[in-house]
């Protein structure tokens, strides 16, 4: 014991930077685990708006076999309520790439699949009405926010 009190006593500011390092540290630790799952949200966000996109400029907008003024006239009528593809329908365009990224919308806290129905997209058309020319929303039904698993159950 008097090793001991005599070694404390010896070493106080050896002790104070290492008390120091572990709780720096441990903060740290705990800070990128909370990170962490928002990156996830994010990376999956940012996933399923790319998905989006390319249904948009390569699959929809392409695939409309209408003139230019036409295809004017048919995506003023959805610029305020949008074109809603869920992601059980983008998993079926272009399936052999995106049947891969579909596995990976997983919660990573709760390894629970995201919700393939109500996890999607809203397309905004725009004036000029060109292939690039429109917004986008997501919405990811993952779990990763509590108000998600109370609107599910309503």
């Amino acid at each position: 014991m008097e090793k001991t009190k005599a070694f404390l006593s010896q070493n106080k500011k050896i002790m104070m930077v290492v008390s120091l390092i572990v709780v720096a540290l441990v903060v740290f630790l705990v800070g990128f685990m909370f990170l962490s799952g928002n990156s996830r949200e994010k990376e999956l966000t940012q996933m399923l708006e790319d998905m989006g996109r390319e249904f948009y400029e390569e699959y929809y907008y392409d695939g409309l076999n209408k003139t230019e003024s036409e295809k004017e006239e048919f995506f003023k009528k959805y610029e305020k309520q949008g074109i809603k593809i869920n992601l059980k329908n983008l998993s079926r365009y272009n399936s052999k790439v995106n049947e891969k990224k579909i596995k990976e919308f997983v919660n990573p806290k709760t390894n629970e699949s995201c919700d393939l129905d109500s996890s999607m997209v809203y397309i905004y058309p725009k004036k000029d009405y060109g292939k690039k020319d429109y917004d986008i929303k997501v919405q990811l039904v993952c779990g990763f926010d509590d108000n998600e698993k109370e609107e599910k159950k309503n």
